[in-house]
């Protein structure tokens, strides 16, 4: 993976907020109700879309582990196959599925722990963006302020300029970026709240 530090061009201008508002799918209200470090009514059901997107992946494991070990039973039978060579496979595909679940399961509890407590944490400065490349896993951004690093889509990428001061407003445990203001140069440093 090759990591490259990106320098913005002088000659981008600066967002409006409106702008940076359209990326995240956010308001002037849920600005201002992070604010005071909590979640929005159309935060917590953006959340709560995922969480049930999670919950269904969960059980789309739970649904496909009997049906894959019956398609493995059944084309051993049909094939010829040794026994021991099924039990291999079956074994296969339950480690699969316990991987897949597990995966699920840490992704539900994150979500569900930013849904119950409807917390949402700051951290200001100045922010250094990064961009990703590889090959096998394509392009991905990265904003990092302060201590926190965070995933970014393409679209805030190209929103964000490289060492201007921002307040990030996101959610601890699932790090969703929710809403970003840029800061005036009279508000403190680097603070994580």
């Amino acid at each position: 993976m090759v990591f490259d530090v990106t320098e913005k061009d002088e000659w981008d201008v600066d967002p409006e907020p409106a702008q940076l508002m359209a990326v995240l799918k956010s308001t002037e209200a849920d600005l201002l109700v992070n604010q005071n470090g909590q979640l929005s009514a159309g935060q917590c059901h953006r959340l709560q879309d995922e969480h049930d997107l999670w919950r269904w992946v969960r059980y789309a494991g739970w649904i496909g582990l009997p049906l894959a070990i019956s398609r493995a039973v059944w084309d051993g039978i049909r094939v010829g196959d040794s026994a021991s060579s099924r039990i291999a496979i079956i074994t296969l595909i339950v480690v699969i599925f316990l991987v897949w679940s597990v995966f699920a399961e840490v992704k539900l509890r994150r979500v569900r722990a930013d849904l119950t407590e409807g917390v949402v944490k700051v951290v200001e400065g100045p922010v250094r963006l990064f961009i990703y490349h590889s090959r096998q896993y394509g392009v991905h951004y990265q904003v990092i302020i302060g201590n926190l690093k965070l995933q970014i889509s393409g679209h805030l990428y190209r929103l964000l300029r490289q060492n201007v001061r921002y307040a990030i407003y996101y959610t601890p445990r699932t790090k969703h970026i929710l809403t970003v203001e840029k800061l005036n140069d009279c508000r403190l440093l680097t603070t994580e709240n």
